[in-house]
């Protein structure tokens, strides 16, 4: 469904802004902001359609001086029940490297399960778990450490063909790291996404969606509730283009191509790249690369009497 496209490209933009910044140059506040893959973020979300999810992506910066870049992996499989509702499992793993010696790597399971509210609505439900760990590789002075700690996410989804509205906590325990003696912490935080799609013709769909994060006691400046405001549209079905702004970070430009199909399996692919601007707080040119695979479940036509009889 279109309306996912629009969760998911509209989560750009607060990594680019945290990451390198001095007061968070350790750790970003929000680990795994990426621009399509809002999955990472609330595991109550998942394709409708498909069997499988697979996402891929990097991100960087064109910086001259700047090194840091972050891969990441989301892989989910669909399990059926009756009355067309299913449970979702995951994996992911997100990777982030600071330089030659400083790396930060998350994995985490999901589970969702999804539920139709009516004829037309539908209301997942999610939660992720798993571990955080920040290395510090050693150099020619000084030997190398690491400190771990658990992690969390939890989300709620509500939606239909037009409209969707989120919400999730992240970093659920608070946790915090200590490689050497200073202290990073995973700070706790709650994502509120609500937006809309407008389909003008069979041709071209306009989307527009609103997020708002909030951090508990913020630090930094950067931790402070910045709305991010997304406006786009498709074009053929395929084609897709928008815009994400962040108050104080500036705007990030996307483009992409959506429902590739092979076999009634579906592609998509989008880039992303941050524009500067005299009122954006860092010039990162961040950029990002990103593919969805997305594998539709054979089901015979027994078995799918079977379910509508049911």
């Amino acid at each position: 469904m279109r309306i996912y496209l629009i969760l998911l490209i509209l989560s750009f933009g607060s990594l680019n802004s945290i990451a390198q910044q001095t007061e968070n140059r350790f750790l970003p506040v929000q680990l795994y902001q990426f621009s399509e893959f809002y999955s990472l973020i609330n595991p109550a979300r998942s394709s409708e359609n498909f069997k499988f999810d697979i996402n891929v992506g990097h991100r960087g910066s064109a910086a001259e001086g700047i090194t840091n870049h972050i891969n990441y992996f989301n892989g989910q499989v669909k399990f059926y029940q009756k009355y067309d509702r299913f449970h979702k499992v995951g994996l992911s793993f997100t990777g982030l490297a600071e330089g030659q010696y400083f790396k930060k790597n998350q994995v985490m399971v999901s589970y969702a399960w999804k539920m139709p509210v009516g004829k037309k609505n539908y209301l997942s439900v999610g939660l992720s778990l798993g571990a955080f760990n920040y290395s510090i590789g050693a150099t020619q002075l000084t030997a190398g450490a690491n400190s771990m700690t658990s992690t969390g996410n939890a989300g709620v989804l509500f939606y239909n063909d037009h409209f969707f509205c989120g919400v999730s906590v992240n970093q659920l325990n608070n946790g915090r790291v200590v490689p050497y003696t200073e202290v990073t912490r995973l700070a706790r935080h709650y994502n509120v996404i609500c937006g809309r799609i407008f389909h003008l013709n069979q041709h071209i769909s306009l989307k527009s969606a609103l997020l708002i994060r909030y951090v508990n006691n913020p630090k930094f400046d950067s931790e402070k509730p910045f709305p991010q405001i997304y406006f786009g549209t498709i074009l053929g079905g395929l084609f897709s283009a928008g815009a994400v702004y962040q108050y104080r970070n500036g705007m990030a430009l996307t483009a992409g191509l959506e429902g590739i199909y092979l076999n009634d399996n579906k592609l998509n692919f989008f880039f992303s790249y941050q524009v500067y601007s005299s009122r954006t707080r860092l010039n990162l040119r961040s950029y990002e690369i990103g593919i969805g695979f997305y594998i539709k479940e054979k089901r015979s036509p027994v078995k799918l009497e079977d379910d509508d009889s049911e």
